[in-house]
């Protein structure tokens, strides 16, 4: 290698793709105590060939790290009725899920899209503040009487901020209660 290049490979040995959605596993070899082997170039850096194997998407590993329960913790008891004289928001929905399933979808998104949240367990309510200084709440509520079954009302009401912003984050969270996946910004 022309010396430029070797000063190159030295400062900079490998360059992810996208730096924060990939773990690189290395293996260091003991008599070296390096983890690229034996080089030509002695102890400076060295091009190795990965595997595809070798890399893997930190984001689908944190969605398999949070399915198990989430930090809002919601009963299907808790939750109260929508009053007659309340119109619902239009960024509201109707799921035919549990509120406790709901809760917990709803708390792996925020976690993942990393928008701060204070949940209140007992009035389901969530409030939540996100890095673009939006304030919004999440609400869940049991049907009116008239209607029976299992389930859930979700609103999501704008407090502060871009309403831009805000609306994209309201249609990953409500896709997100429907059980459609997480978007991740």
């Amino acid at each position: 290698f022309p010396p430029c290049l070797r000063n190159f490979l030295f400062l900079f040995p490998y360059i992810p793709p996208i730096a924060c959605c990939f773990q690189r596993r290395m293996q260091i070899n003991v008599a070296t105590n390096s983890p690229f082997g034996n080089s030509p170039l002695g102890n400076s850096f060295s091009a190795v060939p990965f595997k595809q194997s070798d890399f893997k998407p930190a984001i689908r590993q944190q969605e398999k790290e949070m399915t198990s329960e989430g930090n809002w913790l919601v009963g299907d008891d808790s939750l109260g009725r929508v009053p007659i004289d309340y119109p619902l928001e239009r960024t509201s929905r109707i799921i035919a899920e549990p509120a406790s399933v709901i809760a917990n979808r709803i708390s792996n998104c925020l976690c993942l899209r990393s928008i701060e949240a204070d949940f209140d367990n007992k009035r389901a309510i969530a409030k939540c503040n996100t890095l673009d200084h939006v304030r919004f709440r999440i609400r869940l509520f049991a049907p009116r009487k008239e209607e029976d079954g299992q389930r859930t009302i979700i609103e999501v009401q704008k407090r502060r901020g871009d309403t831009i912003s805000f609306l994209r984050d309201c249609r990953a969270i409500l896709n997100a209660a429907e059980g459609d996946g997480v978007d991740v910004p």
